[in-house]
């Protein structure tokens, strides 16, 4: 895993727990947890170990890290005595599942955890809250995360759309919308307008639009695209990029011009599987096994 927080500092997350936060102006590595391989419990920092496969910053500077099937960790930036410098969270404390997805923040500053299966868990003050199918939820393995201009809740899954509203604490559930064949919608991402882009796996991409009110599956784009669509992207240009296995595909909102790229146009690997745009604007592109793309 990896992260550039707030403040430019790199943090990479190693098998084995081990964390370390490079710091670009006393260019300094720091290290958390084990160096040497071996796995244990907790570091003598506190900080859970294992596989660590997510991390993300909050709005409060905090670091979270997402340790493969033995829950999360949170590290707080204002806490200088180091035996209290981690705070552990599993199953035995509130957490739904120790296997962690995906990890966001809502406007009001909960912290939002995707797990590998068993739906989502709100982590409110110092408490988790956790829906999965049993609380509305249409399903538990939760792909992306977004919050509309409403301040609603959008959760891609794969047996359709869940969409959640604190304000009533309901989920709408939406399957086979607008006659896709294929429930399993993966990456989204929201554009200048609050227009949603979804792909899915199996049919394409899937458009909601903001001032209409409603989902668009006729869209230009998806006379181009592969049907298994692995990553979206809104970027500053309100310009969508969308990953497949097969390709990158452009769609120039402003102009409506729709652009294709494979290995032929300079691609190290067409299988891409994620999308960032980094504060220059500069468009990054993972790929399955040949690296990096700028």
């Amino acid at each position: 895993a990896f992260l550039i927080d707030k403040t430019g500092n790199f943090w990479l997350g190693q098998p084995f727990g081990t964390i370390k936060r490079f710091d670009k102006n006393s260019n300094t590595l720091t290290a958390y947890g084990t160096e040497n391989g071996l796995p244990a419990p907790t570091t003598n920092e506190g900080m859970v170990v294992a596989f660590v496969n997510y991390i993300f910053e909050d709005s409060r500077g905090d670091i979270w890290f997402a340790a493969w099937d033995r829950g999360i960790s949170r590290m707080n930036s204002k806490e200088a005595d180091q035996s209290k410098l981690f705070t552990n969270f599993n199953t035995q404390n509130g957490l739904s599942l120790n296997k962690i997805r995906c990890i966001s923040e809502d406007r009001e500053g909960n912290v939002l955890l995707g797990t590998f299966g068993n739906g989502l868990s709100i982590f409110k003050g110092e408490r988790f809250i956790s829906f999965n199918i049993k609380d509305g939820l249409i399903n538990n393995q939760v792909w992306g995360i977004l919050e509309d201009r409403d301040k609603k809740l959008w959760f891609t899954t794969n047996e359709g759309l869940s969409i959640y509203n604190p304000s009533d604490k309901v989920f709408t559930n939406l399957k086979n919308i607008e006659g896709a064949s294929s429930n399993s919608i993966r990456p989204i991402s929201a554009d200048k307008d609050g227009n949603i882009w979804m792909g899915t796996w199996g049919s394409k991409v899937i458009k909601y639009d903001w001032a209409k009110k409603r989902f668009i599956r006729d869209l230009p784009v998806n006379e181009v695209v592969f049907n298994h669509i692995s990553c979206i992207k809104v970027d500053s240009k309100n310009r969508v990029w969308i990953g497949s296995p097969v390709g990158l595909t452009l769609l120039d909102q402003n102009s409506g011009k729709i652009t294709n790229y494979t290995k032929q146009d300079g691609l190290s690997e067409a299988d891409i599987t994620c999308i960032f745009e980094d504060s220059k604007g500069t468009v990054w592109f993972g790929t399955r096994q040949k690296g990096i793309n700028r």
